[in-house]
């Protein structure tokens, strides 16, 4: 079962650490250059929707990433904890 986006963000910053606004904005430019270079690969013009489509790549890959760690349950209890009291 896939785990709604906000949900997988949530977890992925708490394994992380990630806890403030500008960690949040710095993971967004790397997403951004992640999916542009991905988009930008091959032979051709980068078009919009090349650019959708890495975007959507790296996202379900990303939530993969973000659904195996949930056999580890002590981490992500212990990451929703601090992020539901707001820390």
């Amino acid at each position: 079962m896939p785990l709604p986006a906000p949900e997988g963000v949530g977890d992925f910053f708490g394994l992380l650490g990630i806890h403030s606004i500008g960690g949040y904005v710095w993971c967004a430019f790397v997403g951004a250059t992640v999916a542009h270079a991905i988009g930008a690969t091959g032979c051709g013009a980068v078009s919009p929707v090349r650019l959708v489509l890495a975007g959507v790549a790296l996202s379900a890959v990303l939530g993969g990433i973000v659904t195996a760690f949930i056999g580890a349950p002590m981490l992500i209890l212990l990451a929703r904890r601090k992020q539901a009291r707001g820390l």
